[in-house]
């Protein structure tokens, strides 16, 4: 399971532009999104307010490029 559904950086970039912060948060997997290419600390840094719930995992490098290959 390494799924998500708001994937890729440009996806949740999109999804939190295009919505209304007083109404909507976001639950930041960090594991399912470094799966997606997504860099967590960055999301962080730029939309931090609208982090509702963080949900942290590590994701070993080396079986994150294994599952890609």
């Amino acid at each position: 399971h390494a799924d998500t559904h708001i994937d890729t950086e440009e996806n949740v970039t999109r999804f939190l532009d295009a919505t209304d912060p007083a109404h909507v948060s976001l639950c930041l997997d960090t594991g399912h999104y470094a799966y997606c290419g997504g860099d967590s600390v960055q999301l962080i840094k730029t939309y931090g307010e609208r982090i509702g719930y963080l949900h942290l995992k590590q994701v070993d490098p080396a079986v994150l490029a294994r599952v890609r290959a």
